[in-house]
């Protein structure tokens, strides 16, 4: 205040206002370092709370992890790396746990260190002999207190385990009396769910019984050795024939007259229906199941008969059915820009020749 000029009170008024600002100055500054302090704290307890691991281990991990190496060496380091983790939350949550207990022996402590003599508030001055009766008088209402509390402590364990006990009578009283009108059906029931396991199984078994039966039928087929001309024959196989199975049983028959397929497989004949090439995967009961249709006619009929209906309708398609051909791979070869091989094509069940109708 050495350059302040003016008289004595006026300095005063300003020195003392210095040092008000200087005051609150740094009240302000200790506020500020204190707010600090407990931000920082926060945000530690914060990131103790979402650290998922030890720092320095999980550094020992990644560090150990570097480069190639094999899988099982890396699952056997991350589930060491669990297990440390593990073991550090368990130490951690004993400590909290022994800490809790030793707060709450601590306060037990502190409450039966407490007397119960205490006199009227109005009382502030006791005679020496009055405060070592009360002393004597407290001592034995504290044990008989002790006494009381352990005898309780015994009727509450007596009453935990009727409780217990009429508890469990309770719940099977109410399931016994549960309604057995009332639908359930929308629960969760393991039995129901393995009873329709077993039934699932069961129609599904009987359903392969059933499906192979149908497959052992015979049917008669009607086909036609094609060189040019027709030779029809006819024969009796399984539904479930395969049409390469088919196809050599027709050759050990035909070989007989035919003596160009005695030295063929099934691989070189084809099965041609209805202008339809049919390979030689599928089966007689393929083409039942599905009713398939060719370009002139049905798959699903292997005899040879005539639309003998006299109402004829562009709607519906006649039911006729044409004797299938078999025929030689070379000779389809060598003819198939002719008629009829120029009008063949491969069987597939994806296309669809307009709509398909018996009346």
């Amino acid at each position: 205040m050495a350059h302040y000029v003016g008289t004595s009170r006026e300095a005063e008024k300003a020195r003392r206002l210095q040092e008000e600002r200087e005051k609150k100055r740094k009240e302000f500054e200790e506020r500020i370092r204190k707010i600090k302090e407990e931000n920082q704290e926060g945000l530690k307890r914060i990131d103790d709370a979402f650290q998922a691991h030890d720092s320095r281990a999980f550094d020992a991990f990644r560090a150990s992890t570097v480069g190639l190496q094999t899988l099982e060496d890396f699952r056997q380091k991350r589930m060491l790396l669990d297990e440390n983790e593990k073991r550090a939350l368990e130490k951690k949550e004993a400590a909290a746990r022994a800490l809790r207990a030793k707060k709450e022996e601590e306060r037990k402590r502190k409450l039966q260190a407490l007397s119960f003599s205490i006199d009227e508030e109005g009382e502030e001055e006791v005679a020496p002999s009055k405060s070592a009766s009360s002393g004597e008088g407290a001592g034995k209402k504290r044990k008989a207190e002790e006494d009381g509390k352990e005898q309780a402590d015994k009727k509450e364990e007596e009453g935990s385990s009727s409780n217990s006990n009429s508890n469990g009578e309770q719940q099977q009283k109410k399931k016994r009396k549960k309604d057995p009108t009332a639908d359930t059906s929308f629960l969760p029931d393991e039995e129901r769910e393995r009873q329709a396991r077993e039934l699932r199984k069961q129609l599904e078994e009987e359903y392969m019984k059933e499906q192979e039966r149908i497959k052992q039928e015979l049917i008669e087929v009607t086909y036609s050795y094609w060189d040019g001309t027709g030779h029809r024959r006819t024969i009796k196989v399984p539904k479930g024939t395969r049409i390469d199975q088919f196809l050599e049983k027709c050759r050990k028959e035909l070989s007989e007259q035919f003596h160009e397929l005695r030295g063929m497989n099934a691989e070189n004949l084809m099965y041609i229906k209805e202008d339809l090439i049919i390979p030689h995967h599928y089966t007689f009961y393929d083409l039942i199941v599905t009713k398939a249709r060719g370009k002139s006619g049905p798959l699903f009929h292997f005899d040879v008969h005539d639309d003998v209906r006299l109402v004829q309708d562009v709607r519906i398609e006649k039911d006729e059915s044409h004797a299938g051909k078999i025929v030689t791979r070379a000779w389809y070869e060598r003819n198939k820009h002719i008629f009829p091989a120029s009008r063949w094509e491969v069987y597939d069940p994806s296309v669809k020749y307009d709509k398909y109708t018996i009346r």
